[in-house]
């Protein structure tokens, strides 16, 4: 879903030169694309003015659309791991164009300014410059709920990224975010993220909605990632559009460990399946998170709304499955089943 729609035009002309022998081969020239639109959405055009001799890559890429300069990258680029890299990146972009681009995006605004500065070699590169967004807007189709004033302030210093400041308001609250990443060149190496939430609607479709409150807080890395956190839920709605279904009748001698429970113990002793492959998520994830469920909490369906109360704990060790604790009762309603 989070994958571009593949609906690209444009044209591309090229205008090189090449010198040199096979082994130390200089080329020169310019490449250019125009009309680009992605979604018949226009894009502007890009060209980059190249340079390539003794495996260093001299290139300047400048991407406008009218006379609004999008992204520009200029610099040295050593095509050996121990070549130095000095490259230069920044870009001023209207956010609405990502509705177009993914189709997960309903609805995008605001605007995204970066700054980036690549320096060290191509084996160790060295990360510097900042990202911000301002005044943002963005509605998923899978969250359904729009999401209003986006703020971001993102520092990249010596492979360190700071999240100075990343929020978000729903129709009902507010969520925050900080922390820090660690990478190890272009690989993360280490995070430590906090999350804040009061009031937040997170979902909001035809089959659920959901408001949260509490903090979460993420320490570790892409390998081995711990969640902790204590979230209240003050509202929520799940609906289903069958409460359950069975048998049109049941006959005393279906009563037995077989009818009920899919066959006996002792027959499948020895049995074999073929096991699935074991989930990256659940080697690498461990959690220890507290859902609170205070009242106002439905399910609701065809002839059928019962209220939720409880408290559950979400607990998983590294390598381990889900176990899921606690109680929660039903404390009035009605289901009608079918």
């Amino acid at each position: 879903a989070f994958v571009p729609a593949v609906a690209a035009s444009g044209r591309l002309s090229l205008d090189l030169a090449v010198a040199g022998g096979a082994e130390r081969p200089e080329v020169t020239g310019v490449v250019q694309l125009s009309g680009l639109a992605w979604n018949e959405l226009p894009l502007g055009r890009v060209r980059v003015d190249l340079g390539f001799a003794d495996d260093k890559l001299e290139n300047h890429l400048l991407w406008q659309d009218g006379s609004r300069e999008l992204l520009e990258v200029k610099g040295t680029l050593g095509l050996r791991d121990d070549y130095p890299l000095d490259l230069k990146a920044s870009s001023s972009l209207d956010l609405a164009r990502l509705a177009a681009l993914f189709d997960v995006v309903e609805q995008c605004g605001g605007s995204l300014d970066l700054r980036l500065h690549v320096g060290g070699t191509v084996k160790a590169p060295d990360l510097n410059g900042g990202l911000a967004v301002r005044g943002g807007t963005l509605r998923l189709v899978p969250a359904g709920e729009p999401y209003r004033d986006v703020q971001a302030q993102l520092t990249l210093a010596n492979n360190r990224l700071h999240i100075d400041r990343l929020s978000a308001a729903s129709s009902t609250g507010t969520l925050r975010t900080s922390g820090w990443l660690e990478t190890d060149g272009l690989r993360l190496k280490h995070l430590q993220l906090s999350l804040q939430a009061q009031e937040f609607t997170a979902m909001n479709t035809a089959s659920f909605q959901a408001r949260f409150t509490g903090a979460v807080e993420a320490q570790g890395s892409l390998d081995a990632l711990a969640l902790k956190g204590d979230l209240t839920v003050p509202r929520a709605r799940i609906r289903v559009d069958q409460f359950g279904a069975g048998p049109a009748s049941v006959l005393p001698s279906d009563l037995t460990v077989s009818g009920v429970y899919g066959g006996d113990p002792e027959e499948e002793v020895g049995a074999k399946e073929e096991a699935e492959p074991e989930s990256p998520v659940m080697r690498m994830l461990q959690t220890e998170l507290r859902l609170r469920l205070p009242r106002n909490v439905w399910v609701v369906g065809p002839e059928t709304a019962v209220e939720v109360q409880g408290s559950l704990l979400v607990d998983k060790n590294f390598n381990e499955s889900f176990v899921i604790g606690g109680s929660a009762q039903a404390i009035r309603g009605f289901v009608t089943y079918k």
